[in-house]
């Protein structure tokens, strides 16, 4: 199959906001550009990255979703904890069914894909995945718990990814639109500078409750509904920019699983366990931009063929013979 060097180029362009936003964000205070550019990609980046996911989900296999999910996620979960303990040395509480930071991502990627098939055979799937959100979204005991809570927030966009026509959303990027998407983001963005001010980017996360952000029902509804049709069109207007032919970055878009999984674990052990973020803070702006540098380097480190290489080695343990076995 010819690779979809469209959605590489996406993926690329994703991965570099997940991983400098998760880093940059140990910077950001309550206002400013750092905390602008955090609220604004918090806005979009996980909804767009699970679309596309659903988008390559058309056909899956249980023994594959272990192999390559399951498995994947349960090693990174125990390095993780054993970082936090005997690393860092936090209390911890040991624990596989709550993932640690960003390894909710793939533990619900493993409950979309073994459900979706079943799931679209309802009449209106995306329809209902909105309305099972919002109802769940008022049920505080529905928490960070085998990552039920973000499942279920993001889910929708999984089922539109699933459902999307790559070919009908690249008619749509004509001049005009570009220049109007061009717009929506710079408008967003300078809304977000001037009232971003006490937000926290946990309200676009989908891990906390509506009564968890301080919201009644009904405000907690709408604001989660504004949620989704904001991501919805800040997830059309990059695709309106995204280079569509093959380019330099397009590995790094085939590569972003092995980015995704081993830079949460690097950013906790270069957060809690060194002194560079109070030495950076310190520096001012230049502190700023030395850590952007770094993290642009980091994603190229863990992009590079040898790490993915490493990577791909945990997915290849023989779960097929365990299972034959029993």
């Amino acid at each position: 199959m010819e690779r979809n060097y469209y959605l590489d180029n996406y993926k690329a362009v994703l991965i570099v906001l997940v991983v400098t936003t998760h880093f940059l964000g140990g910077m950001a205070g309550e206002a400013g550009l750092i905390k602008t550019y955090t609220i604004f990609t918090n806005l979009f980046y996980m909804p767009a990255f699970i679309a596309i996911s659903g988008y390559f989900s058309k056909k899956n296999d249980a023994l594959k979703l272990i192999k390559n999910i399951l498995i994947p996620y349960l090693f990174f979960q125990i390095l993780n904890l054993l970082v936090d303990y005997f690393l860092l040395h936090q209390d911890i509480r040991f624990s596989l069914l709550m993932p640690e930071f960003t390894l909710w991502y793939l533990l619900s990627l493993f409950f979309w894909r073994l459900i979706i098939e079943c799931f679209m055979k309802l009449k209106y799937p995306l329809l209902f995945a909105v309305i099972l959100s919002l109802i769940i979204g008022a049920d505080s005991n529905v928490g960070g718990l085998l990552s039920l809570s973000r499942t279920i927030y993001f889910f929708p966009f999984f089922v539109l990814g699933y459902q999307c026509n790559v070919d009908r959303i690249l008619k749509c990027r004509t001049k005009i639109v570009q220049i109007v998407a061009l717009g929506v983001m710079f408008a967003t963005v300078i809304v977000i500078f001037f009232t971003c001010k006490g937000y926290s980017e946990f309200y676009f996360r989908g891990s906390t409750s509506y009564e968890g952000l301080g919201q009644s029902t009904i405000t907690g509804i709408l604001f989660r509904m504004l949620c989704y049709l904001i991501a919805t069109l800040l997830t059309f207007c990059v695709a309106m920019w995204v280079p569509k032919r093959k380019n330099i970055f397009s590995v790094l878009g085939s590569r972003t699983m092995s980015i995704y999984m081993w830079h949460g674990l690097i950013y906790k052990i270069v957060r809690y366990g060194t002194p560079i973020y109070s030495v950076l803070m310190m520096w001012g702006l230049e502190g700023r931009l030395i850590l952007l540098f770094g993290v642009v380097i980091l994603v190229a480190i863990l992009g590079s063929k040898p790490i993915c290489q490493v990577t791909a080695l945990i997915s290849k343990i023989p779960v097929e013979r365990l299972i034959k076995t029993n």
